[in-house]
């Protein structure tokens, strides 16, 4: 997604995601890339239905210093709201509306078997690849990443999560 301003402040609840159109919410899988309310930080999460984890152990690894860590990391994808299943909330950089603001530019997800990956690159530092057919995220700067979810195929119902 290619933007210029981002709403924020009171009374807004700007969102940007993705979902399967071949099942019903949750089962085939949310991934909000962008959504906040009011002039609180953007949240990246994953939803699903069944049972779906991020692998904790990777992600204490892996993830840098400067990432926002909740006070209870989410690794549970599986989301029922009447259950208080949340879906799966990944430590992550925080932007609010003002910051993205700052730095319009693109957001890209990379949605595979075994990752969700969510970058922010600034207007004129897209990677040259990106418009291509063939754009490869694996050479991409790694200090624009936003969330990361390793994801497990053999923990998320035996499936990949891009089927």
């Amino acid at each position: 997604m290619k933007y210029r301003h981002v709403p924020y402040g009171a009374g807004v609840w700007p969102a940007f995601w993705m979902t399967a159109t071949n099942a019903n919410w949750p089962e085939g899988g949310e991934f909000d890339m962008l959504e906040f309310a009011n002039d609180q930080p953007s949240v990246a999460t994953f939803h699903t239905k069944g049972t779906c984890i991020m692998d904790a152990q990777l992600l204490q690894q892996c993830v840098p210093p400067e990432y926002f860590w909740y006070d209870k990391i989410s690794t549970e994808c599986d989301t029922d709201y009447h259950k208080n299943k949340l879906g799966c909330k990944p430590p992550q950089k925080r932007h609010n509306g003002m910051k993205f603001n700052q730095y319009p530019g693109t957001l890209v997800a990379e949605w595979n078997e075994h990752t969700i990956k969510l970058w922010h690159f600034p207007q004129g530092q897209e990677p040259s690849d990106l418009a291509s057919d063939q754009p490869r995220p694996g050479t991409w700067d790694l200090d624009k990443i936003l969330a990361w979810m390793p994801l497990d195929a053999s923990k998320c119902g035996g499936k990949t999560m891009a089927d």
